[in-house]
């Protein structure tokens, strides 16, 4: 009977060890199915491709296709962050305001857990031509095209006011043209056309008035995506700095307005905004005049002074900058520069 109990025994134990076994087994099933799925990232396509760390950068200086193969997961990464610029405005031609630039959207710098969703198809990417340089006699420059991207649009900047008196308000655009001088002022247009939150730009400055030789005889400059345009000196409003590619360039400065004196004091055209904003014109018959600067980063052109007038400088290609004004008829008003699309995400 006592060697029947130590088995009865053994065998109770030997049981009480196999269940323990199996549960064991069991939850490192269990362990297994709860962490079994794949880190994934972003994986996509389309325009210039380069990389900022850990992130992948596409930039559309062109109409393309961002084209999403694998949409990620939340243990690598799901979602993009984007930049779209619009095409900047044209100036006016002959004491003409500065163009607008072009509107500017971005969800950059997003929060770890933040960004744009996006899923495995193919997102149009369209990029927005700057306006014309206003001509004489309807001088008024022409508004940029839109930009769009991942169902991102922002509108083309407004066109700067002009000689011909019905022309001399500038344009409303993504940011405004500004007003083409007369006296005793003209109002500019206003930014933010499409009404976004936060604003995709701001409005454009007022003409200086003024008469003669009077200093305030200026027009007034674009609206930038960070400020507006102002009245005397006409400069340009400032681009946004948005460091979405890893080189902190500023996108979207307003044109610069020109400045007309028939004899007077030294004078120059107004300076284009940061972000590629055109220079504006000068045109002084009793002083040497001097042109208004580009914009010293992502610079549009400078535009140029003589006693017969100046012609304004352009906004930079794929900057969305507004153009600069020209001083007198005979003179090229500055184009808006063209738009740019960058979309960026983690790919490792």
């Amino acid at each position: 009977m006592k060697k029947i109990d130590s088995k009865l025994t053994i065998g109770k134990n030997t049981k009480t060890i196999q269940n323990r076994k199996g549960k064991s087994f069991g939850y490192q099933v269990l362990g297994f199915g709860s962490g079994g799925a794949a880190i994934k990232f972003v994986e996509a396509s389309g325009g210039t491709v380069t990389t900022n760390g850990n992130f992948k950068v596409h930039t559309f200086t062109g109409d393309g296709t961002f084209t999403v193969s694998d949409p990620g997961n939340a243990g690598g990464s799901n979602t993009v962050q984007y930049l779209v610029v619009a095409g900047g405005g044209g100036a006016g031609d002959y004491q003409g305001g500065g163009g607008g630039a072009g509107g500017l959207r971005t969800n950059f710098p997003s929060p770890a857990t933040g960004g744009t969703a996006v899923t495995a198809q193919d997102y149009p990417i369209s990029i927005g031509g700057g306006g014309g340089g206003g001509s004489f006699p309807s001088s008024r420059g022409s508004n940029g095209a839109t930009s769009s991207g991942l169902s991102i649009s922002s509108s083309g900047g407004g066109g700067g006011g002009g000689y011909n008196s019905s022309l001399k308000t500038g344009n409303p655009g993504g940011s405004g043209g500004g007003g083409g001088y007369k006296e005793p002022g003209t109002s500019s247009g206003s930014g933010n056309a499409g009404g976004y939150s936060p604003p995709e730009g701001n409005n454009g400055g007022a003409s200086g008035g003024g008469s003669g030789g009077n200093p305030s005889r200026t027009a007034g400059g674009g609206g930038g995506a960070a400020a507006v345009g102002s009245s005397n000196p006409g400069t340009g409003g400032a681009g946004s700095q948005v460091n979405i590619d890893g080189n902190n360039y500023y996108w979207a400065g307003g044109g610069g307005g020109s400045a007309t004196f028939p004899g007077g004091p030294s004078t120059s055209g107004a300076n284009g905004g940061i972000g590629g904003g055109g220079g504006g014109g000068a045109r002084n018959n009793g002083a040497s005049p001097s042109s208004g600067g580009g914009s010293a980063i992502n610079s549009g052109s400078g535009g140029n002074g003589s006693p017969s007038g100046g012609a304004g400088g352009s906004g930079g290609q794929n900057t969305g900058g507004g153009g600069g004004g020209s001083s007198q008829q005979i003179n090229s008003a500055g184009s808006g520069g063209t738009g740019i699309v960058v979309i960026t995400y983690k790919f490792q």
